[in-house]
């Protein structure tokens, strides 16, 4: 088995009965357990709209609260629906491969179906004093994930503090 560099977590949220609800899927540590989850996982494309998919670092949780979430941010970009599915599996196989130089800063993926688009989130921990790393992983999103080559489409928030 080819055991990956960190361990990671699958998370769904749906509503259900009205309520909204992040359910844990599974969690890994190898690929072949990734792909294991990840083919029963339904595709952006097919998702109902309001539907989330996460991927984050085990012990993470999809949440500004968490601890590791707290002081950092998102770089959030849209996708057509017809280019979800591609998007998302690039960008999940890159982050269990820890493409990115800067890895460590990056906590999890969220994969939200909207109308009529998909809208994706790279979730990063505290990086506001480290431009090195925040200028890294903008670029390899960017250039690796999406091939753009304008300053466009992808915008940066900071996670609120509650």
């Amino acid at each position: 088995m080819l055991q990956l560099g960190s361990d990671f977590t699958f998370w769904l949220g749906t509503f259900k009965q009205g309520q909204y609800v992040q359910e844990v899927i599974g969690s890994f540590s190898t690929a072949e357990d990734f792909w294991a989850y990840y083919q029963h996982i339904v595709r952006p494309e097919q998702q109902p709209e309001g539907n989330q998919i996460f991927l984050f670092k085990k012990n993470i949780t999809p949440v500004w609260e968490d601890p590791q979430n707290k002081f950092g941010g998102r770089f959030i970009f849209k996708v057509r629906k017809s280019l979800g599915n591609q998007i998302l599996e690039e960008l999940l196989l890159s982050f269990v491969g820890a493409d990115c130089d800067y890895d460590e800063f990056i906590n999890g993926i969220v994969c939200h179906t909207k109308k009529g688009f998909i809208q994706m989130a790279l979730w990063v921990k505290d990086i506001k004093h480290n431009m090195d790393a925040f200028t890294t992983i903008e670029k390899w999103l960017k250039e690796s994930i999406l091939q753009l080559k304008e300053d466009r489409d992808i915008e940066f928030a900071f996670h609120p503090l509650t």
